[in-house]
């Protein structure tokens, strides 16, 4: 929602501000928040969704972006959070995990809940940019 009711920069922007208010303590992370979560093998999945705002305000920018436009723009940003996440969870991890096993408890099993995320965002997305260019 950030990428696609903020646009390109400033839907990144609040995300940045995001991390690093819970890097800082403030307790907005799952499990609180601190420096502490940088050793977390989930912290790249909150790392990616600085680009991940970023790629999907790029692809949305225009004054009207249809539904089908909001979702592959999502699926992109999607797929940014996972190019991000996924190796940092892995290394993260240190060995603990082989990359299928990354690549299914860190990916495959969220794909159908993302697929619905994606869903609602683009259908609310739409709604709210009319509303919001008003």
């Amino acid at each position: 929602m950030a990428g696609l009711l903020l646009g390109t920069w400033c839907g990144a922007a609040s995300q940045g501000v995001y991390v690093l208010l819970g890097l800082v303590g403030v307790p907005i992370f799952t499990e609180g928040g601190g420096l502490t979560y940088l050793a977390k093998p989930t912290f790249g999945f909150l790392l990616g969704l600085i680009p991940m705002a970023l790629v999907i305000g790029l692809l949305t920018r225009r004054e009207k972006c249809g539904f089908w436009r909001m979702v592959l723009a999502c699926i992109a940003g999607l797929a940014v959070l996972y190019a991000v996440g996924l190796p940092y969870m892995y290394f993260a991890l240190n060995g603990a995990w082989s990359v299928g096993k990354t690549l299914v408890s860190g990916c495959a099993v969220f794909l159908p809940f993302d697929a619905l995320k994606i869903a609602l965002a683009c259908l609310l997305g739409g709604r709210l940019q009319r509303i919001l260019r008003r």
